[in-house]
């Protein structure tokens, strides 16, 4: 019957042209019957007396032709002319064909406008409807002012599936041109007060990305939102929208997302919410997937609003039925799709309150034990977000292990990028905090960011800063870290899967601080020859240049004793300039090594107290003759210094006496001919910002400066102002200042015994007798046990060690 039907409006040869493109075996007979089909739509096409019926026949021919790869675009202007054909059956097609061939670029658009303007306003509302379909499609930005008007008249039309199209189109010019939509928000709430349910439910779609951009406006809205999610809860809608027994899924679904937009950050309208979410969660079918996904939107949606605490225990029961799902007899693949969804919902839960996190401690931890790998990552996420400075080392330890086992790049740098920010985040002590990094480069190295590398570098080199004996304790603990690592490599014949960046790592570490380990030849020895195995020959030239600047550091601390002669030589042949002047560089320490101071790098630099007396004359003339005083980097963008340098009156053109110079600096740099002091501020300790801010005059600071006279130099090089910071002071003991647990502001005035919702069965209390804890049961402790009243750790930072 259907092909009966179908011949009545098709030809023959467009049925011989499917069936013969369906039987092609290869891409080249498909091609050529394809190439002879354009030549004689070319020919067909230019025939003046062509019918429409045929017409309409060879575009939709054309299409195949488009479809295929080849192109159509000499057919492309016919079917812009079909548009204003009176038929409905041509003109549909000639829309259908307009809309799959024109972009929002093609230059044929300005022709097919006035068409959808005049079929905007057509007595027929199919006409209507397709022309609203063309302008969702094709209408361009500048095209709007033409179109729009006759949009919001079709707001009012009798026939709902034109006001809904009318909404869809709004909502289409919405996300082109939001800026020209001035009264989108009004006209979106008419058509939400409409009394055909697809109308609203398009005007939800339509509202829901305006208040996704800015929900301020729309707050009003709450309301009139909790009326409609009553009563489609109430099943007041056709059963026509029913999905799987749930009245209007779809639209619950939606609501709930906009209302999650409303409430969050907002008691009083959270306030307004609660009850009729918990009865939406309450009425939803858990027992089928759109039951499920409409039972997950009320949990998120709890979590988002100000919490409630009925609303909570509500969610968690909805999290135990998911992440329990694989005892309710739920295929195997269905039930961990299900435990991804509660894992995602629990994470957000105990970011509110922690307790419920300890409820549901081993379902996670069967979950993290689970092999699916996706669902394990979600575990580890969850455990991320719950981590704390009592159970980091055993979640990092979990962590680390799956990255061992995964294989997935993506959710290895995932994963080795969390680990690195919680061991700097909450590491109990600085040498697990470099072994624990250590094994994140040995793992992931080639995946993580260089910084983390300076920052484990600039570790190791300020230390903890309570004393050098520490300090020195945790250098060799790195040191011996690193021979082990090396050793260990070069036992298991893995000596050339080391990543970079952890080779970098080492050299650096060794060159700097190997010596307190080891002798300088058995140093020179390690990095002139088990390093150097390490690296790739032909493209590791960063790392080379690593190992060559350590060779020349334990070259200077041996005095020439040790001069890695097996690795550097080949070096001085280098295409590499940089290695080659490394290279020539470390042969000539090695030649005159006698001559030279060892000094680590990482030390700061004395200067020179003559140096300085000479600076600081010469800074003090330069101040009397007009140059402005240093000023740190932090003050220059005050809005203080912005207003003094407002006020200033500009330059001084008239001629001014030089100022008398100071016998004291005459003494001090009588041999540079410079002049005396300045009536000013003096580099050395930068004469009080506020002073300079404030808009004193130079005579009140040149009293200052004379008043308190500097029997020594007064350049103060203590703080440096470029390079890496220096090392902070010691923060006081973490003894001295009790740690405050970072808690919800709404979380803290829930009760811990929180009722179970009504519609999950309560469990039945079994009392047993004690017995020792299991391995699961004693991970699920660590993890979760010590959740309730412990902080958060606080970030590390340099100062902070």
């Amino acid at each position: 019957m259907a092909a009966t039907q179908m011949a009545k409006f098709k030809s023959r040869e467009y049925l011989d042209l499917v069936k013969s493109i369906g039987e092609c075996k290869s891409k080249i007979e498909e091609d050529a019957i394809m190439k002879n089909e354009v030549v004689y739509l070319k020919k067909r096409l230019s025939d003046p007396k062509l019918d429409k019926g045929k017409l309409r026949e060879y575009l939709l021919r054309l299409l195949y032709v488009e479809l295929l790869g080849h192109d159509a675009s000499f057919g492309h202007i016919h079917a812009v002319k079909l548009c204003s054909d009176p038929s409905l059956v041509n003109k549909k097609v000639a829309y259908l064909t307009t809309c799959l061939f024109l972009s929002e670029n093609s230059e044929l658009l300005i022709l097919l406008m006035n068409t959808m303007k005049s079929d905007l306003h057509s007595d027929n509302y199919l006409v209507v409807c397709t022309a609203l379909e063309t302008v969702c499609k094709l209408s361009t930005e500048d095209a709007l002012p033409l179109i729009l008007p006759s949009i919001k008249e079709l707001l009012s039309h009798g026939k709902d599936i034109v006001r809904k199209k009318a909404v869809m189109a709004l909502h289409r010019f919405y996300l082109k041109a939001p800026h020209m939509m001035d009264n989108y928000g009004a006209l979106c709430r008419k058509a939400l007060c409409d009394h055909d349910p697809s109308v609203m439910g398009a005007a939800l779609i339509a509202l829901h990305e305006a208040i996704k951009r800015d929900p301020a406006p729309f707050k009003n809205l709450v309301k009139s939102l909790l009326h409609v999610l009553s009563q489609i809860v109430d099943r007041r809608l056709p059963k026509t929208y029913d999905n799987h027994r749930a009245p209007a899924p779809f639209m619950q679904i939606k609501i709930l997302k906009m209302l999650a937009l409303l409430g969050q950050g907002d008691k009083a309208a959270s306030l307004q919410m609660h009850p009729v979410i918990l009865s939406c969660l309450k009425s939803a079918n858990s027992g089928t997937g759109i039951g499920n996904a409409l039972v997950y939107e009320c949990v998120r949606t709890s979590i988002a609003i100000h919490p409630d605490e009925r609303l909570l225990t509500a969610s968690a029961a909805v999290v135990a039925h998911f992440l329990n799902s694989s005892h309710a007899g739920v295929a195997a693949t269905a039930a961990n799709n299900l435990k991804y969804v509660g894992l995602d919902a629990l994470g957000g839960i105990v970011q509110i309150d922690a307790s419920y996190g300890e409820k549901h401690q081993l379902a996670v931890i069967d979950c993290l034990e689970d092999p699916d790998e996706t669902l394990k990552k979600k575990t580890l996420e969850l455990l991320y977000r719950m981590t704390t400075t009592d159970n980091v080392e055993i979640v990092v330890d979990k962590m680390l292990t799956f990255l061992e086992q995964t294989s997935d790049e993506h959710i290895r740098a995932d994963v080795a990028t969390r680990v690195s920010e919680l061991a700097e985040q909450y590491a109990p002590d600085n040498h697990w905090f470099i072994d624990t990094m250590n094994r994140v480069f040995e793992l992931a190295g080639d995946l993580l960011k260089p910084e983390l590398a300076d920052d484990l570098m600039q570790l190791i080199a300020d230390g903890t800063g309570e004393s050098e004996e520490v300090d020195t304790e945790l250098r060799k603990s790195a040191v011996e870290s690193y021979i082990e690592l090396l050793s260990e490599q070069q036992a298991g014949g893995k000596s050339t899967k080391m990543p970079r960046l952890l080779l970098m790592i080492v050299a650096w570490v060794l060159g700097e601080y190997g010596t307190l380990v080891l002798s300088p030849a058995e140093l020179m020895e390690l990095l002139s020859v088990g390093m150097a195995s390490r690296v790739d020959c032909s493209s590791d030239d960063a790392v080379k240049a690593f190992i060559v600047t350590a060779i020349s550091k334990v070259v200077c601390r041996s005095g020439g004793a040790a001069d890695g002669g097996a690795f550097i030589s080949p070096l001085l042949n280098s295409r590499s300039l940089d290695l080659q002047q490394r290279a020539m560089e470390t042969a000539n320490l090695a030649a005159h090594a006698e001559t030279h101071v060892w000094g680590p790098s990482s030390e700061e630099i004395e200067f020179d107290t003559l140096f300085t007396q000479g600076l600081d004359a010469y800074v003090q003339q330069a101040l009397a003759n007009g140059a402005a005083p240093y000023l740190d980097s932090s003050l220059r963008d005050t809005e203080e210094l912005a207003k003094d340098v407002k006020d200033d009156p500009g330059l001084l053109y008239q001629h001014t006496e030089d100022p008398a110079p100071s016998s004291a600096a005459m003494g001090g740099m009588s041999d540079l001919g410079l002049g005396g002091p300045s009536p000013g501020v003096m580099l050395g300790g930068i004469e009080p910002l506020s002073s300079i801010l404030s808009g004193e005059d130079s005579a009140a600071l040149a009293q200052q400066a004379q008043a308190k006279p500097a029997p020594g130099p007064q350049l103060n090089v203590t703080s440096r102002k470029w390079g890496r910071p220096a090392p902070q002071p010691a923060a006081p003991p973490p003894s001295a200042v009790p740690a405050q647990p970072e808690q919800h502001q709404a979380a803290a005035s829930f009760s811990h015994q929180h009722q179970e919702a009504s519609y999950v069965p309560e469990p039945q209390l079994v009392h047993e007798e004690e017995h020792e804890p299991t391995e699961r049961e004693a991970l699920a402790a660590s993890l979760f046990g010590s959740n309730r009243g412990s902080g958060r750790g606080r970030r590390r930072g340099r100062g902070n060690q």
